[in-house]
């Protein structure tokens, strides 16, 4: 994998682009999880050639790590065939469709000082309107048009909202936007929801989806249940019923308990049209140290394949961080935390080994703490000691790494995220 700060992973035959989030390594991990052929090189975004699983909005709604996708319509080609080529297709966008050619460039990586773009946008403005197309270019400032407005303004149902790929060697692959990430759901579910609780940690939806889809979708079966034994306020539960799977969720806690069942309850009157109508939901107060396989199994199966007693399932799931911090913990304080986080952990594990089947995925959120560049992770101490009961942590391809780290800038606790395969029969 080449490290220069952007990625790409490049597929033979290209025919769609998929841009990739700040998080760049959690995307690579999230689509390199569902797509199975894909090849490594150097860049910015990720590449696929080939049917997409879902139409493309229906597609990147699931994706937490990617913001854009891109149909391509022209590859490697030299910079100075940009104008033409884009000019081309513009001119067969606007046959499709009546009225005035609303369109705008973006260049990737992006380039908010490119008078590259303020060359490219004002010449097909002319060349356009030259051959008789009322055309305007919507991009202000010359720089990049930001999704909300690319979406308000037709260009992704017009195929106008264009995407210059630089591919390097003085290349560029060109695409037209077929699909946004939706900012404005994202942030009603993450801050609209009725039952918030910043003192149990406030999981982000999109990193919600992410650790869903690591989970590796494609290895269990469509209608497959994913648990949650420290489900919170529900926001993994929510975006796994989004993404058509039933749900089960405990935690020890009767409140969060019932402010998830609020959560949920808002999710499905709030996002009707989006979630599935059979999808199943089980949430109960337990401490998930004393989970069983009959709690792994909802009350009315969908149509999922019993395995051992159990409905073919996932585990996902951000158990208890540590309190809130706004400074780099005492060094006493945090040795105590860190022991007492290692036997909730162990305990988990060790109580779930008992009844898991074999091959089951367990996507596990870990803390560290953070200062200046220098990280104190609990992972690395117990991560062994979880193996030991009976599990295998997996490498996230292509990354080949068996580890994914989240954090915010100004946050003192970030997030390690592993994913274990059950692989010793109970």
């Amino acid at each position: 994998m080449c490290r220069t700060g952007l990625y790409v992973i490049l597929a033979l035959d290209m025919k769609y682009a998929f841009i990739l989030g700040r998080n760049q390594e959690l995307s690579i991990a999230e689509l390199g999880a569902i797509f199975q052929s894909l090849r490594s090189c150097k860049n910015y975004a990720i590449f696929f050639d080939g049917e997409l699983p879902q139409k493309p909005q229906d597609f990147l709604n699931r994706l937490g790590g990617t913001t854009e996708i891109l149909e391509i319509f022209a590859e490697n080609l030299p910079q100075a065939d940009i104008l033409n080529d884009v000019e081309k297709f513009l001119l067969e966008q606007s046959r499709a469709h009546t009225g005035k050619c609303a369109f705008a460039l973006n260049l990737w990586p992006e380039n908010k000082k490119s008078q590259v773009l303020k060359f490219l946008l004002t010449r097909l403005k002319k060349n356009l309107r030259a051959k008789g197309v009322s055309a305007n270019f919507m991009n202000k400032n010359f720089q990049n048009v930001s999704p909300v407005f690319a979406s308000k303004q037709g260009l992704i149902g017009s195929k106008t909202n264009i995407g210059i790929l630089d591919v390097g060697d003085g290349k560029v692959t060109l695409g037209a936007t077929v699909a946004l990430q939706d900012f404005e759901a994202y942030s009603k579910r993450d801050y609209g929801k009725p039952f918030r609780d910043p003192a149990v940690g406030m999981l982000p939806p999109k990193l919600a989806q992410i650790m869903i889809n690591l989970a590796n979708p494609n290895e269990i079966a469509s209608a497959a249940t994913i648990l949650d034994p420290f489900c919170g306020t529900g926001t993994i539960l929510m975006e796994a019923m989004l993404m058509g799977y039933s749900v089960i969720g405990s935690d020890k806690d009767a409140r969060l308990i019932e402010g998830a069942r609020q959560n949920i309850d808002w999710l499905q009157k709030t996002f009707s049209k989006s979630v599935p109508g059979n999808t199943h939901v089980k949430l109960f107060q337990k401490d998930a140290r004393s989970l069983t396989a009959a709690d792994a199994i909802a009350k009315a199966p969908v149509g999922g394949k019993q395995q051992n007693g159990s409905l073919s399932l996932a585990v996902v799931t951000e158990p208890f961080l540590g309190p809130p911090l706004s400074q780099f913990p005492a060094e006493n304080f945090l040795k105590k935390l860190m022991d007492e986080l290692e036997k909730l952990y162990l305990d988990f594990f060790k109580n779930l080994a008992q009844w898991l089947p074999k091959k089951t995925a367990v996507v596990f959120i870990f803390p560290y703490w953070k200062k200046g560049s220098s990280r104190q992770s609990l992972a690395s101490h117990v991560v062994a000691k979880i193996e030991s009961l009976g599990y295998s942590k997996t490498t996230f391809a292509p990354l080949k790494t068996t580890s994914l780290l989240y954090e915010r800038p100004d946050s003192v606790v970030g997030r390690e995220i592993v994913r274990f395969v059950k692989v010793v029969r109970p």
